[in-house]
């Protein structure tokens, strides 16, 4: 008898490696799990593999009608793989591809967020490109049809698992340094000075302490 093929785990980002999100969370996630548990894995950037001629900073920029082409370009490269099961990394445009697959029956999927990519998500800029694919133009209710259908949701805070469980299955991420890449010098030995920088609240801190109290009583 034939052991059962495994599903490959296909991580779907919109930027490209050189933007942190995407390379720890895609590339670096997909390396991690295919050495270390022999899970089969791809991965499919937007940036890299659909626009490589953008910059990063450009696939944020970008008009409807090359948001179109894109989503479409990625309809295209995910509909054979009906053996996958998809890591969509950010509630953004691009995620219209693998959630119209999901609705069409075709494959399941996993979702990614950061608590700053709510008030934050880029979507179509006409509400009935998003209604389209998403069936709504609201990126608050976008983002919880997204974690509403998903086989589960890696959130990066226990804010975030409060507003998406239930009814989606939630696990907080805990994302830390890949040790390949980064490593520490080693030990001077003279009992040098120690510098640590002063913790500071960010734009994006304080945009969640304002933003996900009114998101959690506004939840459907």
């Amino acid at each position: 008898m034939s052991t059962p093929r495994a599903r490959t785990l296909f991580f779907v980002g919109l930027s490209g490696y050189q933007y942190p999100h995407t390379r720890v969370r895609c590339y670096h996630f997909a390396r991690a799990l295919a050495e270390r548990h022999a899970v089969p894995t791809e991965v499919l950037s937007f940036r890299d593999d659909l626009a490589p001629e953008k910059s990063e900073r450009a696939m944020y920029e970008l008009t409807d009608r090359e948001k179109m082409r894109l989503v479409l370009a990625g309809l295209r490269r995910l509909w054979p793989r009906r053996d996958a099961v998809f890591y969509v990394q950010k509630a953004l445009f691009h995620a219209a591809a693998p959630f119209t697959l999901s609705r069409l029956g075709r494959n399941s999927y996993i979702y990614d967020c950061d608590d700053y990519d709510i008030p934050l998500s880029q979507f179509f800029a006409r509400g009935r490109w998003n209604r389209l694919f998403f069936g709504s133009h609201k990126w608050d209710e976008i983002t919880y049809r997204l974690a509403r259908r998903a086989l589960c949701c890696v959130a990066a805070s226990h804010r975030l698992v409060e507003f998406f469980a239930p009814p989606s299955p939630c696990l907080s991420g805990a994302y830390r340094v890949d040790v390949d890449a980064f490593r520490p010098p080693r030990p001077r030995g003279d009992g040098g000075p120690v510098f640590l920088e002063r913790p500071h609240l960010g734009r994006h801190d304080r945009r969640e302490r304002a933003v996900h109290p009114a998101m959690l009583c506004a939840r459907p």
